[in-house]
């Protein structure tokens, strides 16, 4: 008999090919494990990446993240691996046929084609003519990839397939039960909901680490109770506040047990007699969670679903049905979800300050722009004043003079062109780079004006509540430090109504330290899906700091002539 295990191989596969991995990675070491005769091996490629050329495998492995940049998601990476791979299952004497599938996606997670190849793989196996067995590994790559594997198995009922999955790839894989599960008829049936929207007597939600699947799920859906499955480690309280008059409910379960999960979620139905129609949230938590939820969710004739926030698409998991996923429009929703003690000093509305409404204002915001070359020769001596508004200064640099009278009243000369406002205290900080932060807001505005982008903020101030009530305390002194830095004000954040993407805005030089603490601030407010865009008004030539930048994995920089077109082309 023929034993295959189908697969997808990751970067830790590559890093274990490159000898940057101390382990197996999870392909080798499921094939020392078993006992397998063919692995059917998918190989993402990102059709936008260049190879590199084939000289390039014996370049400088001291620099490890570039090492496996350059061959990830490439044909050069994917020979590499395969070729790695057959070496050591000859060094293992272990006689299994490799055979490697490229498969060029839109992206990672790019649900259509990763379905068409995974189904591709299943035909071509079940169309070879031999007695065989058919594994699937489900933890080598997402977690897309890995529930459509699940799916596409049941188009092909005649292969006796089994499913494993590691929660450590460095351990044995151990055998889990969805198939058996999915195409199982027994057990409690409830009527199946056919509408695109329906409304829930009940929604499980697997809980992990990131919360915005949850809220993705409860703003989608009508349901009388919504119950959260979690580990002790990451306990579901705050979708409390999230959830409005609805039922709350946890249940704790062991996140690396499919089986006892799906008893637990059925042995909770049965204490729902009333709950006949049930949805399956299955877009958080871990995949072996997915797998005990998806069994107990077709064992009831349950909804399952998943949100694919790439494209801000619901997924249907019994049909791979598409529909609009409803977007989160208020950025103080990824704030509540993310932050569990938190307030706003400043809700950073345009409005709240009426000077910048003044087409002057906008006119020099502009002009700002334009001449940034010579307004940075004024930074050092203009941030002796940022914490002083309404202090006096007269400062002059080549072609450009600022100043500031006792009676409030600024100008600012920048070669023949003047101009001036009646009473403007806190004119300093605005020269110090306000202006950088109010020409990305009004860069952004017509994006925000044809719905493009949602709730643009500018200048957010974030403070801690005061549990004890104590107004006494200036709210700058509860602050809290976040990763280790202190900060007190956001530069611009809005929402493209799936991620929450926040601006550092930088009008002199970029330094580290800037790049970490977006990447911080990112991760802690706007969780996985985050996005970091760090605007500087001049290129960085500090080497270093482009390293950070180019291994942030939620920063990205814009910067230069070319910001304002390539902003708008984001999100256009």
């Amino acid at each position: 008999m023929k034993k295959y295990l189908l697969t997808w191989y990751g970067i830790t596969d590559l890093r274990a090919a490159m000898d940057l991995e101390k382990s197996d990675g999870p392909v080798l070491g499921a094939l020392r494990a078993g006992n397998y005769t063919d692995v059917c091996i998918l190989a993402y490629t990102n059709k936008e990446k260049q190879n590199p050329k084939h000289s390039d495998v014996q370049i400088d492995l001291s620099d490890e993240w570039d090492a496996v940049d350059s061959f990830s998601n490439t044909a050069e990476g994917h020979a590499l691996f395969e070729t790695w791979l057959t070496k050591q299952l000859d060094h293992l004497e272990k006689e299994v046929n490799v055979k490697l599938y490229p498969v060029k996606l839109l992206h990672l997670n790019d649900t259509k084609g990763i379905y068409k190849a995974v189904t591709n793989v299943l035909n071509d196996v079940s169309s070879r003519e031999d007695d065989k067995e058919v594994t699937l590994y489900l933890s080598p790559g997402t977690p897309v990839m890995a529930f459509t594997w699940a799916f596409a198995s049941l188009v092909n009922p005649s292969l006796k397939i089994k499913v494993i999955a590691s929660s450590d790839f460095r351990e044995p894989p151990e055998p889990i039960h969805l198939p058996y599960g999915l195409l199982d008829s027994s057990g409690i049936k409830h009527k199946t909901v056919k509408s695109l929207n329906p409304t829930f007597d009940a929604v499980f939600h697997l809980f992990g680490e990131q919360r915005i699947p949850s809220v993705l799920g409860i703003n989608q859906f009508k349901s009388k109770m919504h119950i959260f499955i979690n580990s002790k480690k990451y306990p579901a309280t705050i979708m409390k506040k999230f959830i409005g008059s609805a039922q709350y409910k946890e249940l704790p379960v062991n996140p690396f047990d499919p089986k006892n999960i799906e008893l637990e979620i059925l042995k909770t139905i049965s204490e729902l007699p009333t709950a006949k129609h049930i949805g399956f949230n299955l877009t958080g938590g871990t995949k072996l969670m997915f797998a005990g939820a998806l069994a107990a969710s077709n064992k009831v004739n349950g909804v399952p679903f998943y949100f694919e926030t790439n494209n801000n698409n619901l997924i249907y998991l019994t049909d791979f049905t598409f529909a609009q996923a409803k977007p989160i429009d208020n950025v103080e929703t990824f704030f509540r979800v993310n932050t569990n003690n938190f307030s706003l000093s400043n809700k950073g509305f345009w409005n709240d300050d009426p000077g910048r409404n003044s087409p002057e204002r906008t006119d020099l915001t502009n002009k700002l722009w334009r001449n940034r070359n010579k307004i940075v020769k004024l930074y050092t001596k203009l941030r002796l004043y940022n914490d002083n508004p309404g202090k006096i200064f007269d400062i002059e640099k080549g072609k450009i003079h600022a100043i500031l009278h006792q009676n409030g009243k600024a100008e600012i000369l920048i070669g023949d062109e003047k101009s001036a406002f009646p009473n403007w205290p806190d004119f300093a900080e605005y020269l110090s780079g306000g202006w950088l932060e109010e020409y990305t807001y009004l860069t952004l505005e017509p994006l925000l004006k044809s719905g493009l982008i949602k709730d643009l903020r500018i200048g957010m101030e974030i403070s801690i509540k005061d549990n004890n009530d104590n107004k006494n305390i200036d709210w700058k002194d509860q602050l809290r430090n976040i990763h280790g830095e202190l900060y007190q004000e956001i530069d611009i954040v809005f929402t493209n109504g799936k991620s929450l993407y926040i601006i550092e805005c930088k009008a002199g030089n970029v330094r580290t330290a800037d790049v970490m603490k977006l990447q911080n601030i990112v991760s802690h407010f706007g969780g996985v899906e985050g996005k970091g865009l760090l605007i500087s008004a001049f290129k960085p030539y500090n080497n270093v700091v482009r390293r950070k930048i180019n291994e942030a994995r939620n920063v990205n920089l814009i910067f230069g002539q070319d910001f304002p077109k390539i902003l708008k082309n984001m999100f256009s």
